[in-house]
């Protein structure tokens, strides 16, 4: 290659990398301009979202230093709707789910609905951050959602959750046979010989009635399809099903007995859901004959 050559490749490379900087430059401007497009009708609309016009302003602010000035009253704006909209919370809240029969309880970005299911509003006016975190189990990994944490998407989500919940996927009386049938396995398989009414941790119980659901041939399947699987809030609720019901013995006479646990990372919040109580168990028994301080 000569040095004429060599002059046009470096000017061709040259050339190319411009355009691919303008092109980046497209991209990003595109971007800004669809996120402020977004932020328009977050401003018009009928029935403003502040948390997630507070979020997404933000989020700009921080990606494009170029727009922060402009930002800036935009995002004051937004914080002090937000701001407003957080004293409201609770009722606007309850407003959205009274037509399902729901109670919304609590104050200052936490709440509780039914005594079952947790939301927690974290917002923080200085980082921008619009979260929320809606907990259907004290064990359970909670449900976040980012930005749009208005009342009616939180509700939203609520009712579709609680719809699950409150499915009957199992009648009492099989429940608790398989309760026990679980609770005698996890005695069995806990290492030196045990007490037949010995308490067993919850989350154990629940890990050996999972197996207890399963099939021959969910075992073989390596495509995981046939595996019958009850989420952990899910098996809670039926719990809490058993004593709104007041089934607690099961078919050999033995009596369910819950252990109250003091510790919440070793215990679970079952809520009665005929009285609405809820408290925190770390243990499970089948006891021969019930004992004074039996089940809550």
């Amino acid at each position: 290659m000569d040095h004429m050559e060599q002059i046009d490749q470096q000017a061709l490379e040259q050339l190319s990398n411009k355009i691919n900087k303008l092109a980046r430059e497209i991209e990003r401007l595109t971007h800004t301009r669809r996120r402020l497009e977004k932020m328009r009708s977050l401003i018009r609309a009928t029935n403003p979202k502040p948390f997630e016009l507070a979020s997404e302003c933000f989020d700009l602010k921080r990606h494009d230093a170029e727009l922060a000035t402009e930002l800036r009253e935009i995002f004051s704006y937004a914080i002090s709707l937000a701001v407003g909209e957080l004293r409201k919370y609770q009722p606007k809240l309850q407003h959205e789910l009274q037509g399902e029969g729901l109670t919304v309880e609590g104050s200052q970005g936490e709440y509780k609905v039914d005594n079952l299911i947790d939301v927690k509003i974290i917002f923080n006016e200085d980082e921008g951050r619009c979260e929320a975190e809606i907990r259907t189990c004290s064990r359970c990994a909670p449900i976040r959602l980012k930005g749009d944490i208005s009342p009616e998407k939180v509700a939203h989500v609520i009712s579709q959750h609680m719809k699950r919940l409150k499915k009957d996927r199992f009648k009492d009386a099989e429940f608790i046979e398989l309760l026990e049938q679980a609770y005698d396995n996890a005695v069995s398989t806990g290492g030196p010989p045990q007490l037949p009414e010995k308490p067993v941790p919850i989350m154990d119980v629940y890990r050996h009635f999972l197996v207890l659901l399963q099939r021959e041939r969910s075992l073989t399947d390596i495509t995981g399809k046939s595996f019958n699987f009850v989420p952990l809030d899910e098996f809670v609720m039926a719990i809490g099903r058993l004593l709104a019901n007041n089934v607690t013995r099961a078919h050999d006479g033995r009596m369910m007995k819950l252990h109250p646990e003091r510790n919440p990372r070793d215990s679970i919040a079952i809520t009665n859901l005929a009285t609405g109580t809820r408290q925190n168990y770390g243990q499970i028994s089948f006891i021969v004959k019930a004992t004074e301080g039996g089940n809550a």
